[in-house]
């Protein structure tokens, strides 16, 4: 190419905005030419004279070269969706053990409370005024116990067994 820019700097532009398939042709052997065409990553090089089996084996290689890299890039990048799919799930599987572990340690805490208050419920007479708040304390500890059974479940990420039951 004559002017500012040859067609190897040209090139060099196409390249950095749009991936295609290069090939030189070119009636110059210059060492420094071919070295800095080089550094573009071309497809090929061709040396004028050619003949026109040699320019289409070029475009051919270029064309299935170009045509494997667009499937590498597609197969990079359904690996790293699904690299980033298992991150989320070794997340999601960490935080389910974690609760779990905080479920249990709850529900443990959970089980000496309401057995205090049963224990001081029978201490009591059915008169007093505080076997009502302490029934009201067992029943939010049933509350509570519920709700670790269902992050226990979560925590465990097992699916509830569906199975026929007796009506009657």
């Amino acid at each position: 190419l004559k002017g500012e820019m040859d067609g190897i700097e040209a090139t060099e532009r196409i390249r950095s905005k749009l991936e295609v398939p290069v090939i030189f042709m070119s009636a110059f052997i210059d060492e420094n030419k071919i070295n800095r065409a080089k550094q573009t990553l071309p497809y090929g090089y061709i040396i004028k004279p050619f003949q026109d089996r040699e320019l289409a084996i070029n475009i051919e290689m270029a064309l299935y070269i170009a045509k494997v890299e667009a499937g590498r890039k597609i197969a990079e990048r359904e690996r790293q969706l699904l690299q980033q799919h298992l991150y989320k799930t070794q997340k999601l599987e960490s935080l389910g053990t974690l609760a779990g572990g905080i479920a249990h340690d709850f529900n443990n805490l959970l089980f000496q409370i309401s057995g205090n208050i049963q224990i001081a419920k029978k201490k009591l007479s059915k008169t007093d005024a505080s076997v009502e708040k302490l029934s009201n304390a067992l029943n939010a500890c049933y509350r509570a116990k519920d709700l670790i059974q269902q992050i226990l479940t979560f925590s465990r990420r097992e699916e509830d067994e569906l199975k026929p039951m007796n009506i009657q």
